[in-house]
């Protein structure tokens, strides 16, 4: 990767408004844990998804300091490597724990009652994003 961050690399951040839920709240939950535009998606009838979208490394600079501030670089990095399928990495992240600033891998259903943000990046080089995510610099 070089040091812009922007080569070959596409952020895309997904998460479900439940009708119970504040948009606001979760907003806050999304930008939380990833820097960038939020659109605003209908799903259907009083139904909608916030959706971040970004070919910028840089947009994860805030999941990255998460993973650093909160000492888990080792099971982050073990995660995250777990969940690469060549050039794309899903993974979900509990929306709740992402509201209090911090990162808790979740499963896409069940975990979090009110549903997970899906993080998805793709790149060419997906172990040299996981490495600077997971990087103690």
């Amino acid at each position: 990767m070089t040091d812009s961050g922007s080569d070959n690399i596409l952020v895309e951040a997904v998460v479900e408004v439940r009708p119970s839920e504040d948009i606001e709240k979760v907003k806050t939950a999304l930008s939380k844990v990833i820097t960038g535009p939020i659109d605003i998606v209908e799903t259907g009838q009083n139904r909608f998804n916030l959706r971040m979208r970004s070919n910028q490394r840089s947009s994860l600079d805030k999941l990255k300091m998460i993973i650093q501030r909160d000492r888990i670089r080792t099971a982050a990095r073990a995660v995250l490597n777990r969940h690469i399928e060549g050039e794309t990495l899903e993974v979900y992240l509990n929306k709740q724990v992402a509201y209090a600033g911090h990162v808790s891998f979740s499963q896409p259903e069940g975990e979090s009652p009110l549903g997970p943000i899906r993080l998805v990046i793709r790149s060419s080089n997906l172990n040299n994003v996981v490495n600077w995510l997971t990087s103690g610099s």
